[in-house]
């Protein structure tokens, strides 16, 4: 079994991040069960999850793109 991360519609405002487990057999990969998927906004609070909750070298994608400052105000996430 191996973890496969995405980082699905990453823009400057926000990110999705999937997570999928995978059976590897030979060369074919397949998915096993339902991803897991988590959701962070521009904002301070969701720069702090990025930063405790999502590994390398994820986090650096995102932060490259989002810059040293939030794009939005804090909101309900």
């Amino acid at each position: 079994m191996k973890e496969k991360i995405f980082l699905d519609m990453l823009t400057q405002d926000s990110v999705s991040i999937r997570k999928q487990q995978l059976f590897v057999d030979g060369n074919i990969e397949y998915s096993v069960g339902q991803p897991w998927r988590c959701a962070y906004s521009n904002t301070v609070q969701g720069r702090q999850q990025v930063e405790s909750e999502v590994v390398e070298p994820y986090k650096s994608a995102i932060f490259a793109l989002w810059g040293d400052t939030p794009t939005l105000g804090n909101i309900a996430q």
